[in-house]
Formats: structure tokens, C-alpha cells, sequence
């Protein structure tokens, strides 16, 4: 920690992790792998709801290397590290840092509850994530909940789609029995008016204005709707049939 900041950033205060060694390092798995550190400055408000602590977030990836590639950067600390002598002759061994320089202003770290009674705090704390990198086992609880839930929604899809098709079908000859009633009574109402108006056989119907259409009797037409609604009906029931075979297969 630099409280005063560095020469880049004099009004910041500065916050870097670094390993140190110890007298297990032999023991230990190097370079360190997968540790995140959370470093955290405390906000000494009184009212929790209010506090707003600092946070900084370190991760030691093992693949990570150096700025001129030659080494691992979370390395045994003896071998990528500094060594630092302490005043009472003591010494050890940091490696590289990782942080920032510009953790909190001065402004800010005066402004709130960061400092109290000429104290300040810093919670550390250090954590294995490489459990995190494996890919986990779906429950079997949960495979077993999902397939219940797939077979009830088929089980329950059969019977609903029945009285689907059930009410397409009412639905579908409703609409021809109007659809046929509609025709009859325009081929009638034509034919009454062109027998007073031209005196022509009864059974002819001219239709005027309409591209498309030619002069048909009124028995024929009367019969080719007949067929043509017949023809309808029964193409849309096979293919009905068609549909709920192929559902019972699957």
C-alpha cells in the first residue's frame, strides 16, 4: 500500500498484492494457481445501510507471464521475486505486484468514514476459484424433474390437440355451409331478375362485370359448389388423420 500514491498519480493512495515466501513454499504448487484476493478498505459508517467499502480484486492465473515473457508471473517468489530486508536484519522474498495506482482520491478517502479516530481498515482475504473452472455434473434429481416434466407436457399435449383438430373441423364446415348458403342465394337472386328482364330460360344466370366469371345454369353451379365444399371437407379430415397418426407414432 502507498498511501501518498506514486509519482504518476501523487493524489491517489496506491494498492498492490504481491506473494511473499515462507518456509513452506517447497510444499506449494507453483506458479500459484487460481487464488483471488479481495482487498478491501472499510468504510467505518456507522449505519450499515450507508457504508460504501472499496473493493479490489486480484486473480493469480497461472499461464500468466512476465512483461518480457521469460518467466511466470505468480512464480515461486525466490525465483521471480525482490529480496527485502527488514530493520531488524530479517528478510524475504515478494514477487511482482498486481493493483492499481489510482485505488481511492485523497478527496474521497477524507470525504467518507474511511479514516476514523486517525485509524483505517483493510480487510484481506485469500481463495481457491480453481473449482470454479470445472464444469460441474447436472443433479440427477434435476434430469429426473426435467424429463418428468417433458413426458407430463406430451401426455397432456395429446388430448388438448385432439379438441383442437375437433373444433377446426366444426369450425371448417361451418364456414362452408355459409360459404355454399351465401353462393345459393346470389345465383337465385340473379337468375329471378335476368328471367323478367331478357325473358331467358330459367336455368341461366348471367354474371356481369366480373372477370373471371361465365355463364353457368343454376343446377350446375348449385352442383359444383356442392363438389368443391364435398372435396374441401374431405381433404382437410384426411389430413386430420394424417396429423394424429403421426402424433401416436411419436
Amino acid at each position: 500500500m502507498y498511501p501518498n500514491g506514486q509519482s504518476n498519480n501523487p493524489g491517489y493512495m496506491a494498492l498492490y498484492f504481491h506473494l511473499t515466501s515462507g518456509p513452506n513454499d517447497h510444499s506449494l504448487k507453483w506458479p500459484c494457481p487460481w487464488q483471488q484476493a479481495t482487498m478491501v478498505l472499510m468504510d467505518q459508517q456507522s449505519d450499515i445501510r450507508q457504508q460504501m467499502n472499496m473493493h479490489r480484486m486480484i486473480t493469480t492465473e497461472p499461464d500468466k507471464m512476465s512483461s518480457d515473457g521469460t518467466e511466470y508471473y505468480w512464480d515461486d517468489p525466490r525465483k521471480v521475486g525482490s529480496k527485502v530486508t527488514a530493520s531488524d536484519g530479517s528478510y524475504y522474498y515478494r514477487g511482482p505486484g498486481s493493483g492499481t495506482s489510482t485505488f481511492i482520491t485523497h478527496s474521497r478517502l477524507r470525504s467518507r468514514n474511511f479514516i476514523k479516530g486517525d485509524d483505517a481498515f483493510f480487510l484481506f482475504s485469500l481463495e481457491d476459484i480453481s473449482n470454479l473452472l470445472v464444469s460441474q455434473p447436472v443433479p440427477p434429481s434435476a434430469v429426473h424433474d426435467d424429463g418428468s416434466l417433458v413426458k407430463a407436457a406430451a401426455d397432456q399435449g395429446a388430448p388438448y390437440g385432439a379438441a383442437s383438430n375437433l373444433t377446426a373441423v366444426t369450425a371448417m364446415a361451418a364456414f362452408v355451409a355459409a360459404a355454399m348458403l351465401v353462393v345459393a342465394i346470389l345465383i337465385a337472386g340473379n337468375a329471378w331478375r335476368t328471367r323478367r328482364r331478357n325473358q331467358e330460360k330459367d336455368d341461366v344466370v348471367i354474371i356481369q362485370g366480373m372477370p373471371g366469371f361465365m355463364e353457368v345454369s343454376v343446377s350446375q353451379a348449385i352442383k359444383s359448389i356442392h363438389k368443391i365444399a364435398f372435396k374441401l371437407v374431405i381433404t382437410y379430415c384426411a389430413s386430420l388423420k394424417v396429423q394424429q397418426t403421426v402424433t401416436l407414432i411419436e
